[in-house]
């Protein structure tokens, strides 16, 4: 009991200390929850990280829990997002196990938590497009004209992505089809520049 005791006071003293650190997050308090508190705290990160992306933040409650939903569309590939918005995270579900683990941090008790927290990327056409440009441009094939130049119509190809069909286009030189290849080219695309990459850029040009 000593030992939980400790540890809690220890949390509660780095919760404090990172609340003094970071003056423009949003603290836990009476008046704001927790789960308020994260969302809020979100958008603060992001806007900061991000300036030139929209993020959607929601919050939702139901009787087992909440989550909080980040939607995106273009910008920063989805590890540069869940390294700001996974820290708000108040667990994680173990399919091994069936049941969700619990998890407790300073930062959480400083600034707020939700039980799920979901970072969800989505394509633009152009950025789709650019992607299926940049796979062809490496001179691949599709399996039905091999010995042609590649002349695709993107827009056509664009739209059997958003339905799943590519899964069933093989591509000439590789052992993956076309879905998946435009899903890995489109998961290493940053389509935003960060805060400090803006301010560099900024500075250059003046």
């Amino acid at each position: 009991m000593d030992d939980y005791k400790a540890k809690e006071m220890a949390r509660d003293s780095m919760a404090k200390a990172l609340a003094a650190a970071n003056p423009r997050l949003v603290p836990v308090s009476e008046k704001v929850n927790s789960l308020v508190a994260a969302a809020k705290n979100m958008r603060i990160e992001l806007k900061a990280a991000f300036p030139r992306v929209k993020f959607a933040v929601r919050t939702e409650r139901y009787s087992m829990g909440n989550s909080i939903n980040v939607d995106w569309e273009d910008g920063p590939v989805g590890v540069q997002v869940e390294a700001i918005v996974f820290k708000y995270s108040g667990g994680n579900f173990d399919g091994m196990t069936d049941s969700y683990e619990y998890r407790r941090s300073a930062w959480t008790d400083a600034f707020g938590k939700g039980k799920y927290v979901f970072a969800n990327r989505r394509h633009s056409d152009m950025a789709l497009a650019s992607a299926l440009r940049t796979i062809f441009a490496r001179g691949w094939r599709l399996a039905e004209a091999p010995n042609k130049a590649p002349n695709p119509d993107l827009p056509a190809l664009v739209s059997a992505f958003r339905k799943g069909i590519l899964w069933n286009v093989r591509v000439v030189g590789t052992d993956d089809c076309l879905q998946t290849l435009v899903n890995v080219e489109l998961s290493r695309r940053t389509w935003a520049l960060t805060k400090v990459r803006a301010e560099s850029e900024a500075a250059c040009a003046a």
